[in-house]
């Protein structure tokens, strides 16, 4: 059986500011952490369990300073799937959580894939 591989990337765009005055800052750091766990549920609560689907997120980076909230985040990742309809899906609902939830926080995000 072959599996389907599904690179993408997502760039999380905020607000930086000084970690003193978070209250001035989109949080890309933050967005990019709630994307992260509406991911993880994607399989776990939308997928067949019957059939195999995998989301990694290999590489989430962010920011050079230890003070200071970033203006972007990234998360990069694959999918893989062995079904075509899951596939279908999970790639449709990777483009929804990842809008969505970056707009819940007053952010946005694009995904390349």
């Amino acid at each position: 059986m072959m599996y389907s591989v599904d690179g993408f990337r997502i760039t999380i765009h905020g607000l930086g500011a000084h970690g003193a005055y978070p209250h001035n800052a989109v949080d890309p750091i933050h967005i990019g952490v709630h994307i992260y766990l509406a991911l993880e549920a994607l399989i776990a609560r939308e997928s067949d369990p019957s059939k195999a689907c995998v989301l990694t997120i290999g590489n989430f980076s962010a920011g050079a300073a230890p003070n200071i909230i970033p203006d972007t985040a990234v998360l990069q990742g694959t999918l893989r799937t062995n079904d075509s309809g899951s596939r279908e899906k999970l790639v449709r609902r990777l483009g929804e959580v990842v809008q969505k939830t970056a707009e819940t926080f007053g952010g946005s995000a694009e995904i390349e894939n």
